[in-house]
Parts: C-alpha cells; structure tokens; sequence
C-alpha cells in the first residue's frame, strides 16, 4: 500500500503539469502549552513522546504546519494530497503524508477514494488537524488522544443523500494503519490491519449527528510486550497451570480492537453545543474498556467566541491476577516481569477530567488567537494520554492547570 502512495505522489507531480485545474492551500497552528505539573507533561496524543520536562514552555506539542494539493485531472477524476508536519522529531515522507487518495465522483450522490484517507473515527475526522476549524486551541484529548491513528491506507465509499431537508451521508472504508506509541524509554510501532469501518452522518442547517464504528485487528505486539512475553514464558507450567491462557489474552497479535463513537453538533441563535462519546475496547487484556467523552458550549460574538468544555476518560485496567502466588514460588526470578506487565496494563487506560475555559478572536478571516486554560485532575496510575517519566503503576494522583495560547491561520 506505501508504493501506492508513493506512486501517486509521483502521479500527482506528473499530472499536476496538465491538470484542467490544480488548487494549492495550506493551515498550521503556532501555538505554546505552560503547565504547572512537575508530573506530567501534556501531548496530543499516546503517539507523542514528550521530553520537555526541563522548560516550562512547549513550543511543539500544539504547533503544526500542512499543505494541500486538490488537483482535477480528468473528468469525474481528481487526486488530494496533503502533508502536515505536527513536531516530529524524525520526519519522513510516511509520517508526514496526511493524504494522499485518487478521487472516482461520476455524481453528486456518492463518490470512491483509494489511497491514503482520514480514518473516520470522530465527528471532527475531516479537520481535526486544521485548528481553524474550531473554536479551542486544542481538541478535547479525552477522546482524540487514546487512539494515535490518523490516517487510513485502503478505500472508502460515500453516499450522500438529501431528502426532507436532512442530509444523510453513509460510509464504508476498509483497510490499514500504523502509528507509534510513545512510552516511557522508547517509540514503538504498533500495526493494524483488516481496519473495517462504517460511518452515518444526518444533518441540517443548524445541526449534525454522527454516529460510527471501526473494528480493526492489531498486527504485531509492540517491543517491550516481546520481551516480556518471552520471561513469562520460562515461568514452569507446574508452577502457573494458567500461563498459557494468560499469555494469550496479553498478546496484541491478531487480536480484534472495536472503536465506536457518537457525536452532535447543535447551533442555537449565537450558542453552539458540541458532545462526542466514545468507547474502545479489544480482545487483548492490555488494551482497557475505554470510555470517554466531552461536552462543550460556545458563545459566538461579532469576531469571538466563547467557550467551556468538560472532558472525562475512565477505564479499568486488568490486573495480574495470579502473581502472588507466582511470587512467592519464584520471587528473584520474576519480579521485574511481573512490574513490566503492570505497566503494559496502564498504557491504553486514562482516567482522568478536565475544564476547560477558553477564547477566541479572529484577527482576520484567516487568523484567529485563542487561549485556552484547562483544569485536570488525573486518578492515580491514571495519566496514560499524558508523558510521564517513570513506572506507570507509581504515577501519582494529581490536579493541576495547563495554559494553550495559539495563533491558527489558513492559506
């Protein structure tokens, strides 16, 4: 699927010369984050390793820069590509390639991409990194951050349909992904596959609903649950009569994810209400039953808004059960395996609120400063969508306040 992509990037470069129309824009945000947590530092996402525990302001975690090509190249045929660059610390062509898709729309009722698309996981998929786009400086971590992929490299469907006034719009996308987690002592890879996904959107002038659900299947397991795997391993079955069971309820490989979510957006006069919910869960132990979801309210005025959003995540992570008892039969030769698999328990489970308060003003039509001040209150072992350096199972219970003050623009 990488040759593909590739193949039509160069593609695009060829067509682009003898294209009937070829449409350049772009959008990035400059933004910087204070926090007053010596604990915790914040990141948009779990794919995000955030080292700067030394400044006290952030300058990368809210900043980014993309590009957009819309280029028609025959009828009924156009092709997107878009690359963002969110502060990666290694930039490569893979990492920083947003879209990249051939469009087929022989009618204004449903259309056929193949190639790299959003993965369509929110009611805020299609520009949740154009921070134009809505009134914070940040989306919502609670429900964004515990998944890291953005992207999809496959195919998706649409349908669109009005009738009575409401707009529906169906689709059905299929493929894979990969993205990175960022733990502690290392970034690691983590794949998925046989991604299958529908989503249903139904709208009106002042209001839209959605409603979605993906289920994928990881691929591999990351590298630290290698290696832990292999200790458990040694443990004798006399021992751990259940370690077989364990250890294949712990793997990620081949194992199903479900991700759904629910959103609506509802403008009222000069008020504009906006609440996602989402749930997670998979056939792995290491990945909690995650729930989460935000509610948000907007006050609109002639060039500003503003607004208050109150954010949850819960899960509950799994628990070794049975190291007790294997502690006592082996205890110098498995502590540290059991330590390693507390910690792969914590990472896919947050538990954790925030409120936040925040402005906007559009300088222009396409600047706007926003500044944003968040409140969280993170449960102990519970800040898993934040960087934090040491043992997830010693992660202390705090509360603390983070500052967002952004600049967003369009071009």
């Amino acid at each position: 699927m990488l040759r593909l992509l590739y193949a039509l990037l160069c593609l695009s470069s060829f067509l682009g010369i003898c294209a009937e129309r070829a449409t350049i824009s772009g959008f990035g945000n400059i933004g910087v984050v204070h926090s007053n947590s010596d604990t915790y530092r914040f990141r948009t996402d779990i794919s995000r390793d955030n080292d700067n525990f030394e400044d006290s302001l952030d300058f990368s975690a809210i900043s980014s820069l993309g590009i957009q090509a819309d280029i028609s190249l025959f009828q009924d045929f156009d092709l997107v590509t878009q690359l963002i660059y969110r502060g990666q610390k290694k930039s490569t062509l893979d990492n920083a390639l947003s879209l990249a898709f051939l469009r087929y729309k022989p009618a204004p009722d449903w259309e056929l991409r193949i190639g790299r698309t959003q993965l369509d996981l929110y009611l805020l998929t299609e520009y949740r990194d154009i921070g134009f786009a809505y009134p914070w400086a940040k989306i919502p971590t609670e429900v964004y951050a515990i998944l890291p992929y953005r992207n999809l490299d496959g195919a998706d469907f649409t349908y669109f349909k009005t009738h009575n006034d409401l707009d529906y719009r169906i689709k059905l996308f299929n493929g894979q992904s990969s993205s990175n987690i960022a733990l502690d002592s290392e970034n690691v890879e983590l794949k998925i596959e046989d991604v299958m996904g529908v989503s249903f959107e139904l709208s009106q002038f002042d209001w839209t609903l959605s409603l979605k659900h993906t289920q994928a299947r990881t691929k591999n397991n990351i590298s630290t649950m290698t290696g832990i795997i292999g200790g458990l391993q040694q443990i004798p079955d006399v021992i751990w009569p259940d370690k077989a069971a364990f250890i294949n309820d712990f793997s990620l490989v081949n194992k199903k994810a479900y991700f759904s979510s629910a959103g609506l957006k509802y403008n009222l006069g000069p008020l504009t209400f906006l609440t996602e919910l989402a749930h997670l869960e998979s056939e792995s132990s290491v990945v909690s039953a995650v729930n989460s979801g935000y509610v948000s309210t907007t006050y609109n005025f002639d060039k500003g808004q503003l607004f208050y959003t109150f954010a949850i995540a819960e899960s509950k992570p799994s628990k070794f059960n049975d190291a007790v008892g294997i502690q006592r039969s082996l205890p110098n030769q498995v502590e540290e395996i059991i330590l390693a698999v507390n910690e792969s328990f914590r990472v896919f489970s947050p538990n954790q609120q925030t409120h936040s308060l925040g402005v906007r003003y559009d300088l222009k039509d396409n600047i706007a400063l926003k500044l944003q001040i968040d409140h969280t209150k993170i449960d102990p072992q519970g800040g898993a969508l934040w960087s934090y350096q040491g043992m997830n199972t010693l992660a202390p219970k705090e509360s603390f306040s983070t500052v967002f003050f952004s600049v967003s623009f369009t071009f």
